[in-house]
């Protein structure tokens, strides 16, 4: 006799949707239309033509985008959120980039040190925003771009970062 008077089969089924909707998720953003408006996002944020380098980098809430921007290296990674497995999409974002800047300003540690943050109302191509541009410590010249898909949120808000 369980204790649990049939939870398990409520969480398994939980679990197959999270296999589902991660699975849904990972197959949107690896499509070549959205894979263009990475490259047009990246193009658009550094003026200068940008091309997508595989693969693509998967993990378990997001998919790295390596992008080579022209006479520009290294290259740029674009962090996208998963589409239905990330909550709280641009919370999430801000407090991520809160607490990269917060560290890097407070501690010797070698992380990304966000540039800036913002929701940029200019891109037409929608579901390009909000975003993070970071600097590593070790290299002045690499950027992590960060992004959530949210259309529906259309304010504009930017926090500088040194």
């Amino acid at each position: 006799m369980g204790m649990c008077n049939g939870q398990e089969e409520h969480d398994n089924l939980v679990w197959d949707k999270n296999d589902e909707d991660f699975e849904a998720a990972q197959q949107q953003l690896r499509l070549k239309t959205f894979c263009r408006k990475v490259e047009g996002f990246v193009q658009q944020k550094f003026g200068k033509p940008a091309t997508l380098v595989s693969p693509l980098i998967i993990g378990g809430s997001n998919i790295l985008h390596r992008v080579r921007v022209e006479d520009m290296s290294p290259d740029v990674m674009v962090r996208v959120p998963c589409p239905s497995l990330v909550h709280f999409p641009v919370e999430k974002t801000m407090n991520e980039a809160a607490t990269a800047s917060f560290l890097v300003s407070q501690t010797q540690l070698p992380i990304p040190s966000p540039l800036f943050f913002g929701k940029d109302p200019d891109d037409e191509r929608a579901a390009m925003e909000p975003f993070v541009q970071r600097k590593l410590a070790d290299s002045k010249d690499r950027l992590i771009v960060e992004w959530d898909e949210t259309e529906a949120q259309k304010r504009f808000s930017e926090l500088l970062f040194n």
